[in-house]
């Protein structure tokens, strides 16, 4: 709404979404339900996880073809108290994941792969440059996986 700020509205939806599936985030603080974190389970494992659910990456070598890797993405949703669970876990498996419709933020962060794959490939290329806060979570993530490969890093 005009006038309102971002963080506000966000809030609200936020709430409102969850009220209407049943979940009670009374005992949930403003930033609680804004915020999140992006836990990292070593050695490559990571997701942004927030109020309600979240998901999570892990991407694996592809046998021993450097150029490909398997790619998995779990999506997890908070239930309403007394929900019951689903008995099984649905297991989808895309042969080409581009003809799929991850939805807008996936879709974008896919379409970027190729490229940033041929950039991380080319030995003449520039360093790698990260974002300083949006990003941190991925640098750390390949700080302690070089610390972890090769010895200490510089930011060990």
């Amino acid at each position: 709404p005009a006038g309102m700020p971002a963080g506000n509205c966000t809030l609200g939806r936020r709430r409102e979404g969850a009220a209407a599936r049943g979940l009670d985030w009374s005992h949930l603080e403003d930033q609680q339900v804004l915020g999140g974190d992006t836990p990292l389970l070593f050695p490559a494992l990571l997701g942004p996880m927030v109020a309600g659910g979240g998901f999570a990456y892990r991407a694996r070598p592809n046998g021993w073809d450097p150029s490909t890797a398997i790619f998995e993405h779990w999506t997890m949703e908070e239930l309403p108290e007394g929900a019951k669970w689903p008995a099984t876990v649905e297991q989808v498996v895309h042969d080409d994941y581009l003809a799929h419709d991850w939805g807008t933020v996936l879709n974008q962060d896919f379409a970027n792969f190729a490229e940033v794959q041929k950039g991380l490939e080319n030995p003449d290329g520039p360093p790698l440059l990260w974002n300083p806060k949006q990003e941190a979570c991925v640098r750390r993530f390949h700080e302690i996986i070089d610390d972890h490969l090769f010895g200490e890093t510089e930011a060990s």
